[in-house]
């Protein structure tokens, strides 16, 4: 049991209010979805939903009501759970209920950093600042972490780690191991995604790879100690694509065939199709290319248009790779097209979003 945890259930079981026994108990729930304990979780949540969910109360029902969000987004990442963290937020903003507020907006942020809504993860982050409280942990640890993640995205690593220090010290205060293990987690995947797509438009120097390698490394040991059963999943994606990028196309290709049908994954970070592209292009690079055009052409390519930007534009640059050297995948220079429009629309939007955090901090926001 995790220091949060204890001191949480400590809390709840010398409290004789029932507003804050319930807002306990979803804390609680919270948690565990958090650490992948998703039954245990759900079970918590439906019983507060049974028992307390009349309206006696609006700050009794904006807790449960995140509940069943953050239980929703972690047991299934499902962006349904965008609308009902959007209705905790309007809610505690009409009862000037501030803490939660805060809270709702930081997990807000959080669900539109993951879904590439960059421009509402920003609106977000300013309204949790206009709400927290040096106190509120819970707030500042989620926000600290959005915009860690933020700035990684973009190869701002002198930012990504300010920041992640300062979710890592919120993390610390609340004992919230999950929060600290997300930020290490974060920090593994962000370095690969932005290692995915730079390799697509030039030569890696080897030390990065090194440097992400380690870094997934010791994420995938933290995640080993926590048994942390909602990242494990991502980690096994993310130990497949990095033994790419290292050249380990056999390896690779086991790997991904693997976690091809592993779950959950959200549809716009993953596709099976996807990863059969992936398992293509490293029977391709092992110069098996029967098998490998065998995989290839049974793939759906019209359903990449779902995945988000970097992920197409790596997609793109594996087809022209192979249509280069055959024309059985496809016409290279069609591709090539292809790849460059692409690339253009992922450094776009990268240079956008890089744009909005940097006027927020023009602006004095992210104090």
């Amino acid at each position: 049991m995790t220091q949060q945890l204890q001191r949480l259930e400590k809390a709840l079981q010398s409290t004789t209010d029932l507003a804050t026994s319930i807002e306990l108990t979803a804390r609680i729930a919270i948690v565990l979805a958090r650490l992948g304990r998703f039954e245990e979780a759900k079970a918590m949540s439906n019983a507060l939903r049974q028992q307390h969910g009349d309206w006696r109360s609006g700050r009794i029902h904006v807790w449960i009501m995140l509940s069943e969000a953050i239980i929703d987004w972690f047991a299934s990442l499902n962006s349904q759970a965008l609308d009902r963290v959007t209705r905790v937020q309007a809610l505690s903003d009409a009862m000037r209920y501030f803490e939660m507020h805060a809270i709702a907006s930081a997990w807000k942020a959080h669900i539109q950093f993951e879904i590439s809504d960059f421009d509402g993860m920003l609106r977000s982050i300013e309204l949790a600042f206009r709400s927290k409280t040096e106190v509120n942990h819970d707030a500042n640890a989620r926000v600290a972490i959005v915009i860690s993640n933020a700035f990684a995205l973009c190869g701002d690593w002198v930012s990504a780690q300010y920041w992640f220090t300062r979710g890592r010290s919120n993390s610390l205060a609340d004992g919230d191991l999950a929060g600290i293990e997300a930020l290490q987690y974060n920090r593994a995947v962000l370095s690969l995604t932005c290692l995915r797509a730079d390799s697509c438009m030039g030569p890696i120097d080897p030390c990065r790879t090194r440097a992400v390698r380690f870094e997934i490394d010791s994420s995938r040991n933290l995640n080993i100690l926590t048994k942390n059963s909602a990242l494990a999943n991502h980690l096994h994606l993310a130990e497949a694509r990095l033994l790419i990028l290292e050249c380990e196309f056999e390896r690779a290709s086991l790997a991904l065939a693997s976690v091809r049908n592993e779950t959950p994954f959200a549809a716009y970070h993953f596709s099976q199709f996807a990863i059969d592209l992936e398992i293509s292009y490293c029977r391709f690079r092992c110069n098996l290319i029967e098998e490998a055009l065998a995989i290839f052409e049974a793939i759906d390519f019209g359903s990449f248009a779902d995945l988000d930007i970097d992920d197409q534009f790596v997609a793109a640059h594996i087809c022209h790779e192979m249509a280069k050297v055959s024309g059985r995948f496809g016409d290279s220079n069609l591709l090539s097209e292809r790849e460059s429009e692409l690339s253009v629309a992922y450094s776009k939007s990268r240079a956008e979003l890089i744009a909005g955090l940097q006027r927020f901090t023009a602006e004095g926001l992210l104090a």
